[in-house]
């Protein structure tokens, strides 16, 4: 990853440190949520959407719903969703709890333990 890439902030208390993933409708970042004073507070995700999505009023309109209603949802088998926003160029993003391993990663390090596996399942 680039200098660059690594001062690029997000809402202006997001900076992006790693691209984990991209899909057909944007990408997903490792990033640092910053304090008001510019301190690094905790490690996040951050999904931008694609620039051609955000501008349509349709989808743009079902996104924050989406988001709003996520971002009320408690429970240990969902990830949190912390914030929203559009970005200084206009992109959609919002941001959530960091999973520092997928469940593919989980999986391919072999047979997982009965109990592990129906928490998963569950």
């Amino acid at each position: 990853m680039t200098e660059q890439r690594q001062r690029t902030l997000i809402g202006r208390k997001y900076r992006l440190l790693e691209k984990i993933n991209s899909g057909a409708m944007g990408v997903v970042y490792r990033a640092e949520q910053l304090d008001v004073e510019g301190r690094p507070r905790r490690i996040v995700a951050v999904k931008t959407l694609r620039a051609e999505i955000s501008k349509d009023e349709g989808f743009a309109r079902r996104f924050i719903r989406e988001v709003s209603v996520a971002m009320q949802l408690r429970s240990p088998h969902a990830l949190t969703v912390y914030d929203s926003g559009k970005d200084e160029t206009g992109r959609l993003y919002y941001v959530m709890e960091f999973m520092p391993q997928t469940l593919k990663e989980i999986i391919v390090q072999g047979p997982l333990p009965v109990e592990r596996a129906v928490t998963i399942v569950m």
